[in-house]
């Protein structure tokens, strides 16, 4: 179907919109592409989709205490690392997320 989005990674965030809604049917589409997904919600987009049913689709856990939970500022260089390599985790790299979870946190 898509062979670019074969053995890809794709790291796919959620914020709190009513689109979320439709995020397991996309979830679904791209594994059937062939991409491992990893889902990171905001607390504001568990208002419209369940972390559950994502991460039945997904087979992986949902992340959301991260963004939830986590505080920058009271680490070191190293912990801020080990932290943010779940977005460092996916085969594109786009700055704008690094920048959109740390103004979550």
């Amino acid at each position: 179907m898509f062979p670019a989005l074969h053995a890809k990674k794709v790291l796919l965030g959620i914020s709190g919109s009513i689109a979320a809604f439709k995020t397991p049917f996309l979830v679904r589409a791209l594994i059937k592409a062939g991409a491992e997904v990893q889902v990171v919600m905001t607390p504001a987009s568990k208002s419209f989709v369940a972390p559950l049913s994502l991460s039945t689709v997904s087979n992986k856990p949902v992340y959301s205490e991260f963004v939830e939970k986590f505080n920058f500022n009271n680490l070191s260089e190293e912990e801020k690392i080990d932290k943010l390599s779940t977005l460092k985790w996916q085969n594109f790299e786009n700055p704008t997320n690094h920048n959109f979870f740390l103004k979550k946190s």
